[in-house]
């Protein structure tokens, strides 16, 4: 798990939601979470999210 980036950006703005995390979390009964792959140019990122995703519509999650 990646707690902090070795660099920060600073052209990055939180966005004001008008509905929240939890409201949306309790909407699908699951909780929310991020995925963000990274890598090298055909090192297999779309390849992996995409087996991710097709495991969590399988166990009936949301994504």
């Amino acid at each position: 798990m990646i707690w902090f980036g070795l660099r920060r950006a600073t052209n990055i703005h939180w966005q004001v939601l008008n509905v929240d995390k939890q409201a949306r979390a309790a909407l699908k009964g699951q909780k929310p979470a991020i995925l963000w792959f990274t890598g090298l140019s055909g090192s297999g990122k779309s390849t992996v999210a995409n087996t991710v995703e097709r495991k969590l519509l399988a166990a009936g999650y949301h994504t």
